[in-house]
């Protein structure tokens, strides 16, 4: 079992790498019902999304007011895009969100450990990391629409980042197992992040493979079943809510971080690159930085790693 330190970032507004799998939106598709009734089929069959007949028509009502935001929205003049991505015919009650108080930097103990600030202040910083290219990271994955395991997800995805880099072997944990037998956190129901490393800490983290994800809390079976874990971790640490301190951590390995989730960003899409757009200072969501990087017009970004599936987001390297 491979055992290695972790680091952990809590709570910064962070930007996000942009194109996307989504649908595109034209004037002819807002000129009737009939134009948009054809867009909703369209995106029904490109998402492979069936509904039975009463709720697709009370979905095609929700999709039009989306249709109209989104596409109002792609008509000014924003650094980025939003599109019909999967989430296109959800009210906004229905995006996947994470509970106000479950990712707070309050809930961070007194006695946990902090990056030192030498580590930030000393040496110079690659311009550019992107820890795909090391092969670092695992494939994008998806929570599914009924469990907020995104802390679950996060916090795997740091150790197999630290796990592949120690030992040179990429390999898919599992999420699955933090659900079902970290009970200082609350399953699908969210989680936070430093108790989810405080676990693997103290049990290691199984294989994917050995304990599969299918996002419904189940009795654990860790202990009981004899389950052999295949990586751990020696230690985490909190780094300081700053830029540079995260560069310097995601330097060294992949790192997670809460964001604040704007209606916005559950609709990010499209060409235009980096997001520059608001943020919810009340709702958090958990994603994995796994590099930063400058574009085109010299904007610094940070390329993240979400777990809202392979429809969402920027389809690079299969990571997004």
């Amino acid at each position: 079992m491979a055992t290695m330190a972790i680091l952990l970032v809590v709570a910064i507004a962070i930007a996000t790498l942009a194109p996307v799998m989504s649908m595109g939106i034209t004037d002819q598709d807002l000129e009737s019902e009939e134009s948009l009734w054809d867009l909703y089929e369209r995106w029904c069959a490109f998402n492979e999304v069936a509904h039975d007949p009463d709720e697709k028509s009370m979905r095609f009502s929700i999709f039009k007011q989306n249709v109209r935001f989104i596409h109002e929205n792609n008509q000014g003049d924003t650094h980025f895009k939003l599109g019909l991505n999967i989430f296109a015919d959800r009210t906004h009650a229905e995006l996947p969100n994470v509970e106000a108080d479950c990712t707070s930097t309050s809930h961070l103990p007194d006695d946990i450990d902090y990056m030192p600030h030498t580590a930030v202040t000393n040496g110079d910083l690659p311009d550019r990391v992107d820890w795909r290219d090391k092969n670092a990271v695992t494939s994008v994955k998806k929570q599914g629409d009924y469990c907020g395991s995104c802390w679950a997800f996060t916090a795997v995805g740091a150790v197999e980042g630290i796990t592949a880099i120690k030992t040179g072997k990429l390999e898919d944990l599992s999420p699955q197992m933090l659900i079902d037998c970290d009970k200082d956190n609350r399953g699908c129901r969210c989680g936070m992040v430093w108790r989810a490393f405080d676990f693997i800490k103290k049990n290691g983290i199984a294989t994917e493979r050995a304990y599969p994800y299918d996002g419904i809390e189940h009795r654990c079976y860790m202990k009981s079943d004899g389950l052999s874990r295949f990586a751990s971790i020696e230690r985490f640490r909190v780094v300081y809510s700053n830029e540079r301190a995260l560069m310097a951590a995601v330097a060294v390995q992949p790192v997670t971080v809460d964001i604040g989730v704007d209606i916005y960003f559950h609709y990010y899409s499209e060409d235009m690159g980096v997001y520059t757009g608001p943020c919810n200072k009340t709702t958090t969501h958990t994603v994995l930085v796994v590099g930063y990087d400058i574009d085109a017009f010299q904007r610094k970004y940070w390329i993240l790693k979400n777990s809202w599936g392979r429809k969402w987001g920027h389809d690079v390297h299969g990571t997004r």
